[in-house]
């Protein structure tokens, strides 16, 4: 989320956020890190059930479209793990992530997520991320970014190229703000006691076909 009050910038601000709303292709991954996969490169997609459509179509909102161009545009993996206080000989528990395709664009393709876990309990998954607003040289966001002040928190309930890693329960997304990835925002995410947890973002704000990146949050690292 970009916040600036001068006109040039407010301007500069809404076409990284239509972007990043508009969803990307392979062209778009090749440009982005390698953990910018295609929809279904790490998990079998099939059809999704459809009592589970339902609730993701009602729970994401309008700006989902949910049109897929190929595919099924849904995927889901299963998640093994015990919370904290469970008892050491308790059962690990499952949760099984459901990603839905919610739109796509010129270079991002943006995604929703439901968890459901083994009492039968479905959940809209939701994201943290930093509240930020970067600061340009003269107002121009073609200029050299003077800092970016992070100034809170808050929750979306959509990735933009995200990929999830079965065998570290991490995600990632990247969204780009143009379609040659030289400006963008990126987060990591951590599976931790039912929820994901974030636990790093990055924003590139310059425009200057290069990528640059500064961290704007870093948790401390997992204890082994």
């Amino acid at each position: 989320m970009i916040r600036i009050s001068s006109p040039t910038l407010a301007k500069a601000s809404c076409i990284a956020a239509l972007a990043a709303l508009a969803a990307p292709s392979a062209a778009a991954q090749q440009a982005a890190p390698d953990t910018v996969p295609a929809i279904g490169e790490n998990a079998q997609s099939v059809e999704a059930p459809p009592e589970l459509l339902m609730q993701a179509k009602a729970a994401a909102g309008p700006l989902c479209t949910f049109e897929v161009p190929e595919g099924s545009g849904y995927q889901s993996w299963p998640i093994v793990t015990k919370l904290d206080g469970d008892a050491a000989d308790q059962a690990a528990r499952t949760f099984t992530l459901h990603e839905f395709f919610c739109m796509a664009g010129a270079y991002n393709i943006v995604t929703v997520y439901l968890m459901t876990d083994d009492y039968g309990e479905t959940s809209l998954v939701s994201f943290a991320e930093p509240s930020f607003r970067a600061v340009y040289q003269d107002d121009d966001f073609e200029k050299a970014v003077l800092r970016i002040d992070v100034e809170g928190f808050t929750a979306v309930n959509r990735l933009v190229n995200a990929y999830f890693d079965p065998q570290t329960a991490e995600m990632t997304s990247f969204s780009k703000w143009r379609g040659i990835g030289d400006a963008s925002s990126s987060g990591r995410y951590r599976f931790i006691d039912g929820q994901f947890a974030l636990v790093h973002f990055e924003v590139d704000a310059s425009y200057d076909d290069e990528i640059n990146p500064t961290v704007i949050y870093d948790a401390a690292p997992e204890t082994p």
